[in-house]
């Protein structure tokens, strides 16, 4: 089945690719990435240009083969046989060479837009080092309780009555579960709690699809599959579809094609989002770690340029880390070094929580300026609110809630082994009518 893309050609800045490359071979270099047939970036520009050459030769001979059609029109001489087969051959020579040259800058626009497609953003000169993320503070410091294996959240998630992976396993499989009980009010807690905080600070809720065209995965950056192959996305091959790994997708997806009014447009989107690599085993995929599906409230903006962006940026960090210190957490907020960057990323923040049962750090928020990668990809325009112009707008993207990475959290931070109960933090209550999470009954 063939398939039209809801997708235009992606609207590359060839001119500052070609003035910058210098700079985007260093943020390949740092970032740990390899291009196409392991190209610098200098031969993709290369390439690029061979392309425009060929580009250029191909409408030479088309202007020429137009010209050789004009004497046909002659009448003197198609009655000149001589003269006729003459221009004939001269023509059919010219048709076959631009169905050569056509090949030619054919197979040379495939090459260099391929390359130029892996070219990834540009890195924030807030980017130190290389593999290092560099600490910017530690939230709720006093409340880091020492490792303890005796808080493992799967442990007290079973014991407590609040999820399920056997009937999971039997009715979808590895690395699927239920939560049930409280476990489940506790997720929906959590995403309305995320709403609100969200809806304070001014954005609009959407509740995306979990579902998109593969195109739009791609414009946003996201790759099927890793660099060791290992599958990262859920495909629907006969429809062109995939399910989305955040909502980060369709919320970008919304604006595609469209010019907006700046200075930033800022929603707030929950969704499941489905990753397909969590069927490893080990530390990192225990309980509810690294699952398949996931609830998910995610923050998405525009923005008309890096002032607004960066203010943006900033908002989105200052809103996660509220909602870190609501919940009572410990956690640490990382500016993300290079090779910790995908490559739509020019700045990165993470902030991990301190999980006592787990004994480490555990990843629950991200948030990251884009620039005007992704815009570009999707044709999305920003027409300043100030001087008029239109322009790609820049992309930013923030966890709000990552659900089961919360809930391991709360319940390993929170968990009384005197009382065999969790302490709820005030701003859950109101969605949850309880101070304490207590033992359930089953539900069989």
């Amino acid at each position: 089945m063939i398939r039209r893309s809801a997708l235009k050609r992606p609207q590359y800045n060839f001119k500052q690719i070609r003035a910058n490359v210098e700079d985007l071979q260093k943020s390949v270099d740092r970032r740990g990435y390899a291009l196409p047939e392991n190209k610098t970036v200098a031969q993709v520009v290369a390439d690029y240009d061979r392309y425009l050459r060929a580009t250029k030769l191909k409408e030479l001979v088309r202007r020429q083969q137009k010209a050789l059609q004009v004497p046909f029109q002659d009448k003197a001489i198609r009655q000149d046989k001589h003269a006729f087969e003459e221009l004939k051959r001269k023509l059919d020579f010219s048709k076959s060479m631009l169905k050569e040259y056509q090949h030619r800058a054919d197979q040379a626009e495939i090459e260099a837009l391929v390359g130029i497609d892996a070219l990834p953003n540009y890195i924030s000169p807030d980017a130190v080092g290389l593999f290092d993320n560099q600490m910017v503070e530690i939230i709720n410091r006093n409340k880091q309780i020492d490792a303890d294996p005796t808080r493992d959240h799967l442990k007290i998630a079973l014991d407590l009555g609040l999820v399920d992976f056997e009937s999971a396993s039997v009715s979808t499989g590895a690395s699927w579960y239920f939560l049930i009980n409280d476990g489940a009010l506790l997720e929906m807690a959590l995403v309305q709690y995320a709403l609100s905080k969200a809806r304070s600070y001014g954005w609009r809720v959407v509740t995306p699809p979990a579902v998109v065209r593969e195109e739009f995965t791609h414009a946003c950056g996201f790759k099927p599959r890793d660099q060791d192959n290992a599958q990262q996305v859920y495909m629907i091959p006969e429809n062109g579809l995939c399910l989305t790994g955040t909502a980060e997708v369709p919320l970008a997806a919304m604006a595609a094609n469209k010019t907006i009014d700046g200075p930033k447009v800022r929603v707030v989107g929950y969704n499941k989002s489905y990753r397909a690599e969590a069927g490893a085993r080990g530390r990192d995929t225990r309980g509810l770690y690294r699952v398949h599906e996931f609830g998910k409230v995610e923050l998405f903006a525009w923005a008309q340029d890096l002032h607004v962006s960066q203010q943006v940026h900033d908002e989105i960090l200052e809103m996660q880390k509220e909602i870190i210190n609501d919940l009572g957490l410990c956690a640490r907020v990382l500016n993300m070094a290079p090779f910790d960057l995908g490559a739509p990323a020019y700045k990165k923040y993470d902030i991990e929580a301190w999980m006592p049962g787990r004994g480490d750090w555990g990843e629950v928020t991200s948030t990251s300026n884009c620039l005007d990668y992704q815009s570009r990809r999707l044709h999305t325009k920003m027409k300043h609110n100030e001087t008029g112009e239109v322009d790609f707008a820049h992309t930013l993207n923030g966890t709000a809630v990552a659900v089961p990475r919360l809930i391991i959290a709360l319940l390993e931070t929170h968990y009384d082994p005197t009382t065999e109960r969790v302490w709820v933090p005030p701003v859950l209550r109101p969605y949850l009518n309880k101070e304490y999470i207590e033992k359930q009954r089953p539900i069989f």
